[in-house]
């Protein structure tokens, strides 16, 4: 929690990593995703930018590529795409 500036995270969505059984789980306050361990135990965190205003919705495609929706606060809503690279 330290790591993403934050005393307490609002999950709001939380995925399989296939392959590894890690988790990912999704923060919109503060705007963040933590990979956790299977266990629980941190492995990693990533402080998402202002593009992400208001993330909701978390998934993970088959071929590893990461998808991240938005409601979008006070604007339109948003779906990103991040492309796993082997």
């Amino acid at each position: 929690l330290k790591g993403v500036g934050a005393r307490s995270l609002k999950p709001s969505a939380i995925e399989v990593v296939p392959g590894s059984g890690n988790l990912l789980l999704l923060s919109p306050t503060p705007p963040a995703l933590l990979e956790l361990y299977a266990a629980g135990t941190p492995r990693g965190y990533a402080r998402l930018t202002a593009r992400h205003a208001q993330p909701e919705g978390l998934a993970i495609a088959p071929n590893g590529d990461l998808y991240i929706s938005d409601e979008g606060a006070n604007g339109p809503g948003l779906l990103s795409v991040y492309r796993c690279r082997p």
